[in-house]
């Protein structure tokens, strides 16, 4: 076991880091946290390099929380001509 300022250090298998972006991500549990949060979690107890572009990575590419991904704006009304705007 590595230590890197009190984080247990990760090594390059992707599988082991994958596992941990899982457990960190996908669990019941963990409730799909964004990419900020699943980094700040990891950060408590593990390090590796590219850590952030990884977890990043990872929630960006996960299938379910792009289709359930929130909207932070109102939707965009129909576009329509000039004409149609001053004629109402």
């Amino acid at each position: 076991m590595i230590k890197y300022n009190e984080s247990l250090y990760v090594s390059e298998d992707f599988s082991v880091r994958e596992e941990l972006l899982k457990h960190h991500h996908d669990d019941s549990l963990a409730r799909h946290f964004d990419a900020d949060k699943i980094n700040e979690l990891l950060n408590c107890k593990y390090y590796w390099k590219s850590m952030i572009k990884n977890v990043k990575e990872y929630v960006n590419t996960y299938d379910i929380c792009q289709r359930m991904k929130m909207k932070h704006h109102l939707s965009y009304d129909e576009l329509r001509s000039l004409s149609q705007l001053t004629d109402s």
